[in-house]
Protein backbone atom coordinates (compact mmCIF):
# COMPACT_ATOMS: atom_id res chain seq x y z
CA UNK A 1 0.00 0.00 0.00
CA UNK A 2 0.98 3.19 -0.54
CA UNK A 3 1.84 6.12 1.47
CA UNK A 4 -0.63 7.99 0.39
CA UNK A 5 -3.27 5.35 0.33
CA UNK A 6 -2.41 4.91 3.86
CA UNK A 7 -3.03 8.04 4.77
CA UNK A 8 -6.20 8.38 2.70
CA UNK A 9 -7.36 5.10 4.62
CA UNK A 10 -6.65 6.72 7.79
CA UNK A 11 -8.49 9.73 6.71
CA UNK A 12 -11.13 7.96 5.71
CA UNK A 13 -11.66 5.98 8.85
CA UNK A 14 -12.65 8.92 10.98
CA UNK A 15 -14.38 11.37 8.15
CA UNK A 16 -16.52 13.33 10.64
CA UNK A 17 -14.21 13.05 13.73
CA UNK A 18 -11.56 15.52 13.44
CA UNK A 19 -10.97 17.48 16.89
CA UNK A 20 -12.14 21.60 16.31
CA UNK A 21 -8.85 23.02 15.44
CA UNK A 22 -9.68 27.08 15.24
CA UNK A 23 -10.19 29.21 11.68
CA UNK A 24 -7.51 28.17 9.35
CA UNK A 25 -6.40 31.34 7.41
CA UNK A 26 -4.89 29.61 4.88
CA UNK A 27 -1.19 28.93 4.13
CA UNK A 28 1.57 31.14 4.17
CA UNK A 29 4.66 31.51 2.35
CA UNK A 30 7.78 29.42 3.57
CA UNK A 31 9.91 31.67 5.83
CA UNK A 32 7.18 34.68 6.60
CA UNK A 33 5.62 32.78 9.44
CA UNK A 34 4.45 34.66 12.53
CA UNK A 35 7.36 32.81 14.34
CA UNK A 36 11.31 32.91 13.25
CA UNK A 37 13.17 30.23 15.27
CA UNK A 38 14.30 30.10 18.82
CA UNK A 39 17.84 30.26 19.93
CA UNK A 40 19.51 28.24 22.90
CA UNK A 41 18.90 31.00 25.66
CA UNK A 42 15.23 31.34 24.38
CA UNK A 43 14.54 27.92 25.34
CA UNK A 44 12.43 27.90 28.75
CA UNK A 45 13.27 26.16 32.11
CA UNK A 46 16.44 24.49 33.20
CA UNK A 47 18.53 22.51 30.50
CA UNK A 48 19.91 19.12 31.07
CA UNK A 49 23.21 18.28 31.29
CA UNK A 50 23.28 16.02 27.81
CA UNK A 51 24.07 17.35 24.96
CA UNK A 52 26.15 20.19 23.81
CA UNK A 53 24.62 23.95 24.80
CA UNK A 54 23.79 25.01 21.12
CA UNK A 55 20.40 23.52 18.99
CA UNK A 56 20.30 21.04 15.89
CA UNK A 57 19.38 22.76 12.63
CA UNK A 58 16.72 21.02 10.82
CA UNK A 59 14.47 22.40 8.02
CA UNK A 60 11.17 23.29 10.45
CA UNK A 61 13.82 24.99 12.76
CA UNK A 62 12.08 28.58 11.72
CA UNK A 63 8.71 27.46 12.63
CA UNK A 64 9.50 27.37 16.37
CA UNK A 65 7.58 30.02 18.19
CA UNK A 66 8.90 28.60 21.82
CA UNK A 67 10.87 25.54 23.32
CA UNK A 68 11.11 24.10 26.71
CA UNK A 69 13.69 21.91 28.27
CA UNK A 70 12.90 18.64 30.65
CA UNK A 71 15.44 18.13 33.39
CA UNK A 72 14.30 14.91 33.98
CA UNK A 73 15.73 13.78 30.72
CA UNK A 74 19.18 13.63 32.75
CA UNK A 75 17.18 10.68 35.06
CA UNK A 76 16.76 8.95 31.66
CA UNK A 77 13.10 10.25 31.09
CA UNK A 78 12.04 9.82 27.74
CA UNK A 79 9.33 12.23 25.41
CA UNK A 80 6.71 10.33 23.99
CA UNK A 81 3.63 11.40 24.25
CA UNK A 82 1.63 14.95 24.97
CA UNK A 83 -1.50 17.09 26.09
CA UNK A 84 -1.46 20.69 26.40
CA UNK A 85 -4.12 22.61 28.14
CA UNK A 86 -4.16 26.57 28.75
CA UNK A 87 -1.35 27.27 30.55
CA UNK A 88 0.02 23.37 31.30
CA UNK A 89 1.31 20.84 28.96
CA UNK A 90 1.53 16.78 30.21
CA UNK A 91 4.31 15.33 28.74
CA UNK A 92 4.30 11.76 28.98
CA UNK A 93 7.29 9.15 28.46
CA UNK A 94 9.22 6.98 30.49
CA UNK A 95 12.45 5.97 32.37
CA UNK A 96 14.67 4.15 29.60
CA UNK A 97 16.25 1.13 30.16
CA UNK A 98 18.20 -1.81 28.41
CA UNK A 99 15.14 -3.79 28.03
CA UNK A 100 11.84 -2.81 27.42
CA UNK A 101 10.30 -4.51 30.48
CA UNK A 102 11.19 -2.58 33.27
CA UNK A 103 10.38 1.08 31.82
CA UNK A 104 7.95 2.54 34.02
CA UNK A 105 5.58 5.37 32.19
CA UNK A 106 6.39 9.10 33.46
CA UNK A 107 4.89 12.29 33.13
CA UNK A 108 5.86 15.70 33.25
CA UNK A 109 3.72 18.45 34.29
CA UNK A 110 5.18 22.03 32.76
CA UNK A 111 4.36 25.43 33.43
CA UNK A 112 4.07 27.02 30.10
CA UNK A 113 4.83 30.58 31.29
CA UNK A 114 7.87 29.51 32.76
CA UNK A 115 9.27 26.39 31.72
CA UNK A 116 9.36 25.05 35.11
CA UNK A 117 8.28 21.65 35.42
CA UNK A 118 5.75 21.53 38.28
CA UNK A 119 5.29 18.08 39.01
CA UNK A 120 6.71 14.78 37.93
CA UNK A 121 5.73 11.40 38.14
CA UNK A 122 8.00 8.86 38.31
CA UNK A 123 5.68 5.51 38.31
CA UNK A 124 2.01 4.91 38.55
CA UNK A 125 0.15 1.22 39.20
CA UNK A 126 -2.61 -0.50 39.90
CA UNK A 127 -4.20 -4.15 40.10
CA UNK A 128 -4.76 -5.57 36.46
CA UNK A 129 -4.59 -9.26 36.48
CA UNK A 130 -4.83 -9.79 40.41
CA UNK A 131 -4.09 -8.65 43.71
CA UNK A 132 -0.42 -8.04 42.85
CA UNK A 133 -0.26 -4.43 40.97
CA UNK A 134 0.60 -3.92 37.54
CA UNK A 135 2.48 -0.79 36.72
CA UNK A 136 2.38 1.59 33.25
CA UNK A 137 5.16 0.88 31.12
CA UNK A 138 6.24 2.83 28.47
CA UNK A 139 3.71 5.05 27.91
CA UNK A 140 3.31 6.53 24.39
CA UNK A 141 -0.16 8.13 24.35
CA UNK A 142 -1.65 11.25 25.93
CA UNK A 143 -5.05 12.95 25.96
CA UNK A 144 -7.24 14.74 28.64
CA UNK A 145 -11.17 14.55 28.63
CA UNK A 146 -13.68 15.40 31.34
CA UNK A 147 -13.12 12.17 32.27
CA UNK A 148 -9.31 12.76 33.53
CA UNK A 149 -5.86 12.48 31.88
CA UNK A 150 -5.98 9.22 29.57
CA UNK A 151 -2.02 7.35 29.07
CA UNK A 152 -1.61 4.86 26.01
CA UNK A 153 0.61 1.92 26.36
CA UNK A 154 0.94 -1.03 24.11
CA UNK A 155 -1.08 -3.56 26.45
CA UNK A 156 -3.02 -1.30 28.83
CA UNK A 157 -4.96 1.97 28.64
CA UNK A 158 -5.07 3.96 32.13
CA UNK A 159 -7.37 6.85 32.71
CA UNK A 160 -5.72 9.17 35.61
CA UNK A 161 -6.59 12.15 37.98
CA UNK A 162 -4.62 15.35 36.93
CA UNK A 163 -5.42 16.71 40.45
CA UNK A 164 -3.23 13.61 42.11
CA UNK A 165 -0.76 13.39 40.21
CA UNK A 166 2.41 13.65 41.93
CA UNK A 167 -0.15 13.63 45.07
CA UNK A 168 -0.98 9.90 45.68
CA UNK A 169 -2.30 7.45 43.33
CA UNK A 170 -3.29 8.96 40.58
CA UNK A 171 -5.27 5.95 39.00
CA UNK A 172 -9.41 6.05 38.15
CA UNK A 173 -9.51 3.13 36.04
CA UNK A 174 -7.39 0.81 33.90
CA UNK A 175 -8.13 -1.51 30.80
CA UNK A 176 -6.63 -4.54 29.40
CA UNK A 177 -5.43 -4.57 25.50
CA UNK A 178 -5.94 -7.11 23.22
CA UNK A 179 -2.96 -7.61 20.39
CA UNK A 180 -4.77 -6.54 18.21
CA UNK A 181 -5.21 -3.06 20.18
CA UNK A 182 -1.67 -1.61 20.29
CA UNK A 183 -1.72 1.64 22.30
CA UNK A 184 1.70 3.05 21.00
CA UNK A 185 -0.56 6.62 20.86
CA UNK A 186 -3.75 7.51 21.24
CA UNK A 187 -5.90 10.20 19.97
CA UNK A 188 -9.58 11.54 21.43
CA UNK A 189 -12.01 13.44 19.67
CA UNK A 190 -15.69 14.04 19.83
CA UNK A 191 -16.19 11.30 21.78
CA UNK A 192 -14.21 8.75 19.96
CA UNK A 193 -11.02 6.72 20.80
CA UNK A 194 -8.30 6.00 18.00
CA UNK A 195 -5.32 3.73 19.07
CA UNK A 196 -2.19 3.86 16.66
CA UNK A 197 0.15 0.69 16.85
CA UNK A 198 3.18 1.20 15.67
CA UNK A 199 5.21 -1.17 13.01
CA UNK A 200 8.54 0.22 11.78
CA UNK A 201 8.19 -1.49 8.19
CA UNK A 202 4.42 -2.12 7.62
CA UNK A 203 1.29 -0.02 8.02
CA UNK A 204 0.52 0.96 11.57
CA UNK A 205 -2.70 -0.17 12.88
CA UNK A 206 -5.75 1.48 13.72
CA UNK A 207 -8.34 0.85 15.88
CA UNK A 208 -11.47 4.00 17.06
CA UNK A 209 -13.64 2.83 19.93
CA UNK A 210 -16.42 5.16 21.03
CA UNK A 211 -15.55 6.88 24.65
CA UNK A 212 -18.71 5.74 26.07
CA UNK A 213 -18.24 2.30 24.93
CA UNK A 214 -14.59 2.08 27.22
CA UNK A 215 -16.77 4.21 29.87
CA UNK A 216 -19.40 1.96 30.29
CA UNK A 217 -19.65 0.07 33.64
CA UNK A 218 -18.00 -3.03 34.04
CA UNK A 219 -16.01 -2.62 30.54
CA UNK A 220 -12.13 -3.58 31.67
CA UNK A 221 -10.86 -5.10 28.17
CA UNK A 222 -10.79 -3.22 24.64
CA UNK A 223 -10.96 -6.34 21.97
CA UNK A 224 -11.23 -6.75 18.64
CA UNK A 225 -13.26 -9.36 18.95
CA UNK A 226 -15.70 -9.98 21.48
CA UNK A 227 -19.00 -9.26 22.73
CA UNK A 228 -18.73 -10.19 26.37
CA UNK A 229 -20.19 -7.77 29.38
CA UNK A 230 -16.32 -7.11 30.22
CA UNK A 231 -15.24 -6.11 26.22
CA UNK A 232 -15.26 -3.02 23.92
CA UNK A 233 -14.81 -3.85 20.69
CA UNK A 234 -13.99 -1.18 17.90
CA UNK A 235 -16.12 0.38 15.80
CA UNK A 236 -13.69 0.68 12.59
CA UNK A 237 -10.42 -0.49 11.97
CA UNK A 238 -7.79 0.59 9.67
CA UNK A 239 -3.97 1.63 8.58
CA UNK A 240 -2.19 4.19 9.28
CA UNK A 241 1.94 4.82 8.17
CA UNK A 242 4.29 2.52 8.75
CA UNK A 243 7.09 3.69 11.84
CA UNK A 244 4.04 6.10 13.15
CA UNK A 245 5.03 7.88 16.83
CA UNK A 246 2.49 10.62 17.08
CA UNK A 247 -1.31 10.38 16.04
CA UNK A 248 -3.63 13.64 16.05
CA UNK A 249 -6.89 14.97 14.93
CA UNK A 250 -6.36 18.05 12.75
CA UNK A 251 -7.16 19.67 9.39
CA UNK A 252 -9.21 17.02 7.13
CA UNK A 253 -8.85 14.36 9.80
CA UNK A 254 -5.55 11.92 11.03
CA UNK A 255 -2.26 13.68 11.34
CA UNK A 256 0.92 10.99 11.50
CA UNK A 257 4.21 11.93 12.65
CA UNK A 258 7.11 10.26 12.06
CA UNK A 259 10.41 10.43 13.15
CA UNK A 260 14.77 9.38 14.05
CA UNK A 261 16.37 11.38 15.93
CA UNK A 262 17.88 13.10 12.87
CA UNK A 263 15.00 13.92 11.21
CA UNK A 264 11.20 13.86 11.74
CA UNK A 265 7.86 14.43 9.21
CA UNK A 266 4.53 15.01 9.88
CA UNK A 267 1.70 13.89 7.51
CA UNK A 268 -1.94 14.68 6.60
CA UNK A 269 -4.42 14.29 3.51
CA UNK A 270 -1.27 16.56 1.47
CA UNK A 271 1.05 14.10 2.50
CA UNK A 272 4.41 14.44 4.40
CA UNK A 273 6.33 18.58 5.22
CA UNK A 274 9.23 18.27 6.90
CA UNK A 275 9.38 18.71 10.93
CA UNK A 276 11.61 18.01 14.32
CA UNK A 277 14.19 15.75 14.65
CA UNK A 278 12.94 12.95 17.37
CA UNK A 279 8.93 14.32 16.89
CA UNK A 280 6.47 11.61 19.00
CA UNK A 281 3.39 13.15 19.66
CA UNK A 282 1.73 15.91 18.28
CA UNK A 283 -0.75 18.34 18.27
CA UNK A 284 -2.66 21.10 17.01
CA UNK A 285 -4.24 24.05 18.97
CA UNK A 286 -5.30 27.24 17.00
CA UNK A 287 -2.27 28.47 15.37
CA UNK A 288 -0.16 26.64 16.95
CA UNK A 289 1.28 23.11 16.42
CA UNK A 290 2.97 21.38 19.27
CA UNK A 291 5.46 18.18 19.56
CA UNK A 292 7.81 16.44 21.88
CA UNK A 293 11.05 15.17 20.88
CA UNK A 294 13.06 12.20 22.07
CA UNK A 295 15.93 13.29 20.60
CA UNK A 296 17.44 15.98 23.48
CA UNK A 297 17.02 12.18 25.58
CA UNK A 298 20.16 11.11 27.45
CA UNK A 299 20.63 7.54 25.65
CA UNK A 300 20.09 8.97 22.12
CA UNK A 301 22.96 11.64 22.50
CA UNK A 302 26.33 11.40 22.03
CA UNK A 303 29.08 13.37 24.24
CA UNK A 304 28.54 17.02 22.86
CA UNK A 305 26.27 16.49 20.29
CA UNK A 306 23.54 19.61 19.13
CA UNK A 307 20.43 18.88 20.99
CA UNK A 308 16.27 19.74 20.19
CA UNK A 309 13.99 20.99 23.33
CA UNK A 310 11.84 18.29 24.64
CA UNK A 311 8.93 20.62 23.98
CA UNK A 312 8.26 22.80 21.04
CA UNK A 313 5.45 24.98 19.72
CA UNK A 314 5.52 25.88 16.38
CA UNK A 315 3.64 27.75 13.74
CA UNK A 316 1.26 25.74 12.65
CA UNK A 317 0.57 27.21 9.15
CA UNK A 318 4.16 27.91 8.43
CA UNK A 319 4.93 23.84 9.03
CA UNK A 320 1.84 23.08 7.30
CA UNK A 321 3.19 25.18 3.98
CA UNK A 322 6.62 23.35 3.60
CA UNK A 323 7.15 21.99 0.42
CA UNK A 324 6.46 18.18 0.61
CA UNK A 325 9.26 15.91 1.37
CA UNK A 326 10.32 12.36 0.49
CA UNK A 327 10.90 11.07 3.79
CA UNK A 328 14.11 11.06 6.39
Amino acid sequence: MSRGAVVALALLLLVGCTRPSGDDPGPVAPGTGRCHGVGYADVRGTPPQAGAAELVGYPAADAVCAAYWLPQVDDLFVPQALEVRGTTAYVGGYRWAPTYGPRPCQIAVVDLRTGRVRRFVERFEAPVYGPAPTYCRHGGGLERTREGLWVAETERLWLLDPARLGKGDPVLRVWRLDKAVRGSTLAIARGRMVFGGYRSHRPGRLAEFRLRDVLAGGVDDLVVHGGGPTDATPVRRGAGRAGLQGLTFGPGGLWFSTSTTRCGELEGPDGPVPFVPGAEDVEFAGPDLWTVSESGAKPYLDPGEAVVPMLLRLDRRAVLAAPSTSGC
